[in-house]
């Protein structure tokens, strides 16, 4: 299959190029997405994982739905990049969204919604976003189990447009990039709390590895200018934007990405290092590994995980991940809990496409282990059995491997996480559980990385 052709019956998931005549999903998968892709490229995704959540509205929860209405992001980098892009995805099923602005700014610090760098105007095929020429988002497509939660995303990017990051003056790491999405139609969104905030959060400090991440949402006719955030404005913490931010440079980095259901996501709920303790959001391995990093190549720490996803969409998921993002490397699981133990065989055929496709461009597949599952109990060892035949198939296929099995297990028969590992479920991992296998990430990527030649 040529690198342009759409994946075969799947309608229009994440193949949205940047071509206005087919913002209605029906164009091909293209290659460019705005410009060619820079040697090294880092990714920051902080939604709740892919579709976990997702929907699309045109008002708060307390239904200003004749208003327009901002939501923004400021997200961390660890390098400076001198060219940036911003994507952001549709997983409803049902609705398509509206963009009438977009704007990036570069920031000196993380501890307020006003930026300090002057505007970037989006483009899209070199055309500004504004209310006279919107992005039409379409709706996701339903995957093939027809479950609500088994979805294949839509997404859109910018154009690559030129940007000079800032020097932080707030004492933290890295560098910061402050994004804003306006509209009066309805936007994508994730998991709004109960509770407006008078702050503007600063979450992420130690779950991201220094990146900072904070959201905001107001109502509004807000305007394209730094100092939007006026009386006009209602601050309201949530979970995340749909949002992804990328950077290009010269300082190399390894893009990687880790995914796809509810295992990949993460434990959610808020770490007490969070400075905002009523934060809620999903800390991934992926994320542990970049928390963990001291010295060692760069990496990014996408998380594409969501709850509820199968194998059937979690595979043609990735494989749409690896283009739209250009992932120079993925972890994922070859099975999904939500498939049922019944189609481990399947799932085992569909990960050999995912590892085939991956492969022929250019990006390194890492399989991810099973884990111990407490709903093992019905068939006792029989289930346990299948997962420990699971991970020995996955050690013979010769590709990368990240085996935590044994280390999550109790030793008994069948297996279950140790307590201190156990979410509370006993099928997802705690913040310890995530740390654990964050330190397997952390080697694995660290040596794929070096394979690769990015040094540190």
């Amino acid at each position: 299959m040529a690198l342009n052709e759409r994946w075969p019956g799947t309608s229009s998931a994440l193949d949205v190029p940047n071509d206005r005549s087919r913002w209605t999903g029906t164009g091909t998968f293209g290659a460019d997405y705005g410009g060619p892709p820079a040697t090294f490229v880092e990714t920051v995704k902080r939604i709740g994982g892919s579709t976990s959540g997702n929907y699309v509205s045109n008002s708060p929860a307390s239904g200003q739905s004749s208003v327009n209405r901002t939501y923004g992001v400021t997200v961390g980098l660890e390098r400076k990049g001198n060219a940036v892009r911003v994507g952001i995805m549709n997983a409803d099923i049902s609705s398509a969204a509206t963009i009438e602005g977009w704007s990036i700014y570069a920031t000196n610090s993380a501890a307020t919604s006003i930026p300090t760098g002057p505007e970037v105007a989006a483009t899209v095929n070199g055309v500004p976003i504004s209310p006279a020429t919107p992005l039409v988002i379409p709706a996701a497509t339903a995957g093939p189990s027809g479950n609500v939660a088994d979805r294949i995303s839509t997404a859109v990017w910018t154009d690559w447009m030129p940007i000079s990051m800032l020097d932080r003056v707030d004492g933290g790491a890295g560098f910061l990039l402050h994004v804003r999405v306006f509209s009066s139609g309805g936007l994508p969104r994730v998991l709004l709390p109960s509770t407006f905030t008078t702050t503007y959060p600063t979450g992420w400090l130690a779950a991201a590895g220094g990146r900072e991440y904070s959201t905001w949402y107001g109502t509004g006719d807000l305007t394209h200018t730094p100092a939007w955030a006026g009386a006009t404005t209602t601050s309201r913490q949530f979970v995340a934007p749909p949002l992804i931010v990328q950077v290009r440079g010269t300082t190399p980095i390894l893009n990687i990405a880790q995914g796809f259901d509810s295992q990949a996501q993460g434990f959610h709920a808020a770490p007490a290092a969070w400075t905002d303790p009523t934060g809620v959001e999903y800390y991934g391995s992926i994320l542990a590994a970049q928390k963990s990093r001291i010295g060692g190549p760069l990496f990014s720490a996408a998380n594409l995980g969501s709850d509820g996803m199968q194998g059937s969409s979690g595979h043609l998921n990735l494989r749409r991940w690896i283009d739209f993002l250009g992932l120079k490397a993925i972890l994922f699981q070859v099975w999904s809990g939500n498939s049922g133990y019944a189609q481990i065989e399947r799932d085992k055929a569909l990960a050999l496409e995912t590892i085939a496709y991956a492969q022929a461009r250019g990006c390194i597949p890492i399989l991810m282990s099973a884990y111990p599952r407490g709903d093992s109990t019905p068939t006792g060892t029989t289930a346990e059995q299948l997962l420990i035949d699971l991970n020995a198939w996955i050690a013979q296929q010769g590709v990368d491997f990240v085996n935590v099995y044994a280390a999550l297990g109790n030793g008994a028969s069948p297996a279950r996480l140790q307590a201190a590992y156990d979410s509370g479920d006993g099928l997802h991992r705690s913040i310890a559980g995530q740390d654990l296998e964050g330190a397997a990430v952390l080697a694995k990527v660290q040596e794929v990385a070096l394979r690769l030649g990015i040094a540190a």
